[in-house]
């Protein structure tokens, strides 16, 4: 609908151009009007449009306000003076060519970040809360700048505001450069359903972190870089598993602390948001290196009750190098985990054989786990275990989509995650989860 709204845009400025050069006049009257009238038709744009967030709208309703301005001033200016300038076809022209211009740079946020539709629940609870703690954990020095300072982790909690008595707890945590908002349509759906979501914001891991008092901390430039150097295969197998103790050691301090944290919050019981938190059911999952994180968590906290990792390896079971291969932990692993993957990078690991010291982390794991399952989501790739594919459709290609539809894929992947946390934390594993090996 963007791409179309820009192209009538386009073709009305067209038009009043071919009706200059009909009339060899300049139509300066005409040309106020009709800015009058864009500017109505932009109001209606927004007014018909899915509210989702409301920042890819500034410049075209600074452009609104431009065309109101020039419009009621041009308008009263003509009427009282009447006064029609001879036809100059550079002059028709060219105002065509700046309405053109800012008309293409108003829509570039929205073409970005078209509006969308949220996801509906199937939960019974439609009121969606949030509360943000910004919390420093005295014990660690922040690493990933140079103010010296204790590390401060974020954490927004998203809960069922009509919800009475205590909801079952599951953590998140974001991909490499992702943020906390990343996987709101699974908030939702397990807040309807009853559940806590706290989502962990990684400082300087996150593309962007709001602390509560208004810091704004951008993701860590050095973190990218090799992000994308080890994605792209530019590191030793050594020094790129020297980088994964590191990235794992922030990603699990940030967890432990805020486990922690809400854990002598909710004994202490001052805080009436902490009372409605039942500790005796806590999931965590995660996307990505997020998921990474929740099998970890999983693995060394003994009140994780269940997992979900969406298109994560599980690089906290990393135990180190011999000849060029990763070694990883053998134990048999204790927790319900889920294990979602995108068909390509199925593919690219599924022909390694429990003999062949390539084996793939993940599914080692889970064929030796306790309690688990992987299940493969055909037509997707890395993002698409996101809501990126909807917010920003141009910018989650860019990282990796596949062709199915993106709220088919989300959907997919949220029914997944509620259906096994409803399981193994609110039946405490009383019945099968109806999840598919292959969708």
């Amino acid at each position: 609908m963007v791409k179309t709204m820009l192209g009538i845009a386009i073709l009305s400025e067209i038009a009043l151009l071919v009706y200059c050069f009909v009339k060899k006049s300049r139509a300066r009257l005409e040309a106020r009007i009709w800015c009058l009238a864009q500017a109505a038709a932009i109001a209606l744009y927004y007014l018909v449009s899915p509210r989702s967030t409301n920042f890819q709208w500034f410049a075209l309703f600074t452009l609104m306000a431009i065309f109101i301005l020039f419009g009621t001033f041009g308008l009263v200016k003509y009427l009282r003076k009447k006064d029609e300038a001879p036809f100059k076809k550079g002059k028709v022209i060219g105002r065509m060519i700046l309405k053109s211009f800012l008309w293409l740079f108003a829509f570039v946020p929205l073409l970005l970040f078209p509006p969308y539709h949220e996801l509906p629940t199937t939960g019974e609870y439609k009121a969606i809360a949030n509360k943000v703690y910004t919390w420093t954990d005295e014990s660690r020095v922040e690493t990933l700048d140079d103010s010296g300072s204790k590390r401060n982790v974020t954490v927004t909690f998203y809960y069922p505001e009509e919800a009475t008595g205590k909801c079952p707890l599951v953590l998140f945590s974001h991909g490499a450069f992702g943020f906390e908002k990343s996987n709101y349509s699974s908030y939702a759906e397990l807040v309807s359903n009853g559940y806590i979501v706290a989502s962990i914001s990684h400082t300087y891991h996150a593309f962007y972190t709001e602390e509560t008092d208004g810091t704004a901390k951008i993701v860590n430039s050095d973190f990218i870089q090799e992000a994308i150097d080890a994605t792209n295969g530019k590191y030793a197998t050594e020094d790129e598993y020297q980088l994964v103790k590191k990235w794992m050691e922030v990603r699990m301090g940030d967890a432990n602390f805020i486990l922690d944290t809400i854990e002598k919050n909710v004994a202490e019981g001052k805080d009436e948001f902490f009372r409605k938190i039942d500790l005796e059911h806590i999931g965590a999952y995660g996307h990505s290196m997020g998921g990474a994180t929740a099998v970890e968590l999983g693995r060394t906290r003994d009140e994780i009750d269940a997992v979900v990792v969406l298109a994560g390896t599980f690089l906290g079971m990393y135990t180190g190098v011999e000849n060029g291969k990763y070694q990883f932990i053998k134990d048999e692993y204790q927790k319900p985990l889920l294990n979602m993957m995108a068909l390509d990078h199925y593919n690219s690991n599924v022909n390694y054989t429990e003999d062949d010291d390539h084996i793939y982390v993940n599914f080692y794991t889970v064929e030796h786990a306790k309690l688990a399952k992987t299940v493969v989501v055909e037509g997707t790739a890395h993002m698409n275990f996101t809501d990126l594919p909807m917010f920003s459709p141009t910018l989650a290609g860019m990282l990796g989509t596949g062709d199915r539809d993106a709220r088919e894929a989300i959907e997919i992947t949220n029914n997944c995650v509620r259906e096994w946390f409803d399981c193994y934390l609110k039946n405490d594993g009383r019945f099968v989860p109806r999840i598919k090996d292959v969708y």
